[in-house]
């Protein structure tokens, strides 16, 4: 029998609180080789923007952990332009900050908690139970989530590598009225997008990872950052970014991982490597968006294994 849970108001500002958190939680680990990394910064991205990105984002996952527990559906795509164009107008922001982890963690934290709403205890604590169980509600989230307000976040921000979508879907710059479902959006991208590919997919690197995070870190501290650093370095070195992909091509990111690998086996040219990264200014955003969603799961999860009953 599932035991149904009731979530306190302090409960429910918490778990909003986590995945506005996690995001601003990756960008605090050090040593990185690239994206932004406590105080190095990439691009037009620095650790104040995330400081900004975390506080703007609470009130949008307060909402969604809310209609959550009421049992109220969401269109994604709307809470990903609402937290998008929070962020980009956002004087002290400017610029986009959190798409590929506003894309996994909406729908993901909104399953998390309408999922330890029916699962037992004893089931909450199996991976592979709440992995099923969260790939099944994120799927319908999708399908009901329209493709509309999607299209209009990537006009807005009009990242160098979504000019044209290849296959059936429609460019981001057609002007008629887009009938299509998230889902279908994702499902004609996943092949060369790792967001997409990974939502479809019902979250396995996000899982793998939270499986690593978990042998490293029993909390989430100064020690457990620094060894999320390995965690990082681990995932460029076995997962080929999308915007790296998309913006250098196959050949450039296959000699960053191998030059990540040989990072990994010595030590002594981690510097070097990273110094390379960063005068390339090689921003592997997807990888840490990734990693943050893996904090959120690991957090939530936790928080609702220890206080919960």
């Amino acid at each position: 029998m599932s035991r149904h849970r009731v979530f306190k108001d302090n409960d429910i500002l918490t778990l909003a609180s986590i995945p506005a958190t996690s995001v601003l939680i990756e960008a605090l680990i050090p040593r990185k080789l690239t994206t932004v990394s406590f105080l190095e910064s990439i691009k037009d991205l620095d650790i104040i923007k995330y400081s900004f990105t975390a506080t703007i984002l609470t009130p949008l996952y307060l909402d969604i952990v809310r209609k959550s527990i009421e049992g109220n559906n969401i269109d994604v795509s709307k809470y990903v332009y609402e937290a998008i164009n929070n962020i980009v107008t956002n004087p002290f922001i400017r610029t986009n900050t959190a798409l590929g982890y506003l894309l996994l963690s909406i729908p993901l934290t909104y399953s998390l908690i309408k999922c330890s709403l029916t699962l037992s205890q004893k089931e909450i604590t199996c991976l592979d139970n709440v992995r099923k169980c969260v790939g099944k509600v994120t799927i319908d989230l999708l399908k009901r989530s329209r493709a509309k307000s999607f299209y209009s976040t990537l006009r807005m921000l009009r990242p160098s590598y979504t000019d044209v979508f290849v296959g059936i879907i429609p460019d981001i710059n057609y002007s008629g009225n887009i009938e299509l479902s998230l889902f279908e959006v994702l499902t004609y991208s996943a092949y060369m997008d790792l967001i997409a590919k990974e939502l479809i997919d019902g979250y396995p690197l996000t899982f793998i990872t939270l499986k690593k995070l978990r042998s490293l870190c029993s909390e989430i501290n100064v020690k457990c950052l620094l060894d999320l650093s390995r965690v990082h370095d681990e995932l460029i070195a076995n997962v080929l970014d999308s915007e790296g992909l998309k913006l250098r091509g196959l050949t450039y990111m296959r000699i960053i991982q191998d030059l990540v690998n040989n990072c990994l086996k010595h030590e002594y040219l981690r510097e070097r490597i990273k110094s390379l990264l960063r005068n390339e200014k090689l921003n592997l955003g997807t990888i840490s968006d990734i990693l943050a969603n893996s904090i959120m799961l690991h957090l939530i999860l936790k928080f609702i294994e220890e206080r919960v009953s």
